[in-house]
């Protein structure tokens, strides 16, 4: 840019911002849409897809059929001819429950489509909160793999379903991507199977509409019954959902996968697998001197551990010679860490200095987040040790969360082996009360 046009420009922004009292008298205030003109969002349009995120919220059950299809609405742009050769479909079931915490559990029974394949294959599919289950059909193995360690032809379809319209995605709420749209409006109520529907259109702005969803949500009852996906102007992915009434509604127990007679099974990572014993150090000593083995499972001779905390202070196992002890393997983005603290919070409120308290952080990615959590609930004088490898290995910890609850002679009484925290909370909780002589 040139001294002139710099100057140009300079005086230009002066009167813009200072301007004349006769220029600005009666403008109407700035507002926030006309900040950025190329935003539009219908107030309406937002409240129509909050109340279907809260009717989603609500449920605890969900049992609905799944239509794919790929479709050719208008004449297709020389460039974007090849979709007309395209076509990926799916059918099938999904059968939902939520679990102990809220969170959903849903299956996927059903056929899909595969490039470059004539028939469609079957597809079984179980998503936990930290897991996925599935058919492996070509090798005729059941696989259960943590999330980041699930791939697979089979998971590779899973999108054709549609589920994440109705379920959300990890740490979204469903539908939570279309108030983002620069775009947000309503369009004429329509009636899907039957069911009076509020529409919904959320335009991205991209090249050729590509991205733009039209959603059309039940007006009684909140869920999602039709989605249209514009991949490029003049052809969409669809999604039609059918809810289903069934007789008994499904919970997480139902919904898990048996193993096909002839079948394998494989884990993804091997610690998965049921009754799977770690590696332990090739020299396990004691906690606390006495007789009986060495190890991890109720009723073995606690062991003896080292570590220290993030001021780099040295906490070992002689702090809890003597006394019962609770020691809690952990992380503060595990969901259940909350209850955790509020357990550990509460067991020093009625246990005082009777029973020794003990957490260690596993795989913590912010040792400061969960020192906070500690902290804000009145226990940062809970020791967290950061740095115990051989305590990890020499109890077992494969998972997180795990509470070990230890007596006063040195005997592990109690380990956690639910993943539904709250309901390890219970458990310890009643199993402290009796120790100490209560109810």
């Amino acid at each position: 840019m040139n001294v002139l046009n710099r100057a140009a420009g300079v005086c230009a922004l002066l009167a813009l911002v200072g301007g004349t009292a006769s220029a600005q008298e009666g403008l109407p205030p700035p507002t926030e849409q006309a900040a950025d003109a190329g935003v539009s969002r219908d107030p309406r349009a937002v409240e129509i897809i909050e109340a279907s995120q809260k009717a989603l919220e609500e449920a605890d059950s969900l049992v609905f059929g799944v239509v794919k299809t790929m479709e050719k609405t208008d004449e297709l742009a020389p460039e974007n001819a090849i979709f007309a050769s395209i076509s990926i479909g799916a059918k099938g079931q999904v059968r939902a429950a939520k679990d102990g915490e809220g969170r959903w559990v849903y299956r996927i029974d059903g056929t899909a489509d595969d490039i470059g394949r004539k028939d469609a294959f079957e597809i079984v599919i179980l998503r936990e909160p930290a897991t996925v289950t599935w058919l492996e059909q070509e090798s005729t193995t059941v696989v259960k793999a943590n999330r980041n360690l699930a791939r697979g032809r089979e998971l590779s379809t899973e999108t054709e379903f549609g589920v994440a319209y109705v379920f959300g995605e990890p740490f979204k709420l469903p539908l939570e991507g279309l108030t983002d749209a620069p775009t947000l409006e309503v369009l004429e109520p329509e009636v899907i199977d039957g069911e009076l529907c509020d529409v919904v259109r959320a335009g991205f702005g991209k090249p050729n509409a590509s991205g733009d969803k039209i959603v059309y949500i039940g007006t009684v009852d909140g869920l999602p019954r039709y989605v249209r996906d514009v991949l490029v102007t003049g052809f969409e992915n669809r999604f039609r959902f059918t809810y289903e009434t069934p007789e008994e509604s499904p919970g997480v127990e139902s919904l898990a996968i048996e193993t096909p007679e002839g079948w394998g099974l494989a884990y993804r990572p091997e610690n998965l697998r049921p009754n799977y014993r770690p590696e332990q150090p090739a020299t396990i000593t004691p906690a606390t001197p006495g007789e009986g083995g060495v190890g991890y499972e109720v009723g073995n001779r606690a062991p003896a551990f080292t570590g220290q905390t993030m001021l780099g202070e040295d906490v070992n196992s002689d702090a809890i010679a003597g006394k019962p002890a609770v020691l809690v393997f952990w992380a503060s983005w595990l969901p259940g860490s909350n209850e955790l603290v509020d357990f550990l919070a509460s067991t020093r409120e009625t246990q005082g200095d009777a029973v020794e308290l003990i957490t260690f952080a596993v795989r913590e990615r912010n040792p400061d987040a969960a020192f906070n959590m500690l902290a804000q609930a009145g226990i940062d004088d809970v020791p967290m040790l950061i740095n115990a490898r051989d305590a990890v290995l020499a109890y077992g910890i494969t998972r997180a969360p795990i509470i070990t609850i230890i007596d006063d002679e040195g005997m592990i009484r109690y380990r956690s082996s639910s993943s539904d925290v709250s309901e390890v909370v219970g458990e310890a909780t009643e199993l402290l009360g009796s120790m100490s002589g209560g109810e």
